[in-house]
């Protein structure tokens, strides 16, 4: 986890190895990660990213997340309040609705872009691949990655 401000200086950042349930190890701390994000053009949705960790041992643990769904957690769910939705607005008993977005083009997704919860392949240099959640949120002015505006996309 890293949260960084729009200069790129860190402000909280954890990483650690959790292992799979049923084996018998502890948590490992894994210290500093530094994180190479590539945005798809037009946008700042995740095209793929590049995180490096070293493990304890000193070794350097590279991981590549290669995108293959994304879920875009503004659109309806109750992240950004629309004045009728949010999180903790109270609908009644029971109430039950559904909401479909076009989310064809960059342009049809723009408006929900922010949080969003991308499904990926991670592939280690070691050759060990798994599949798990990217979660990126890149709101504001991000000079690291080149946008200088708060609606400034990759190019």
């Amino acid at each position: 986890m890293v949260d960084e401000d729009g200069d790129g200086n860190r402000i909280v950042e954890e990483a650690a190895r959790v292992w799979n349930l049923g084996v018998d190890k502890g948590v490992e701390a894994l210290g500093h990660a530094e994180i190479d994000i590539t945005y798809r053009s037009g946008t700042r949705e995740i095209e793929r990213a590049v995180t490096r960790l070293t493990h304890p041992s000193g070794q350097e643990i590279r991981a590549t997340s290669i995108p293959l769904r994304t879920l875009y957690l503004f659109a309806g769910s109750g992240y950004r309040y629309d004045g009728e939705w949010g999180h903790g607005v109270y609908q009644g008993p029971l109430k039950v609705e559904g909401v479909v977005h076009d989310m064809s083009t960059p342009g049809a997704r723009a408006p929900w872009v922010g949080l969003n919860e991308t499904l990926c392949r991670f592939e280690l240099d070691s050759g060990e691949i798994g599949h798990g959640m990217h979660e990126n949120l890149c709101v504001g002015v991000y000079r690291p990655a080149g946008f200088e505006r708060p609606d400034s996309v990759a190019p």
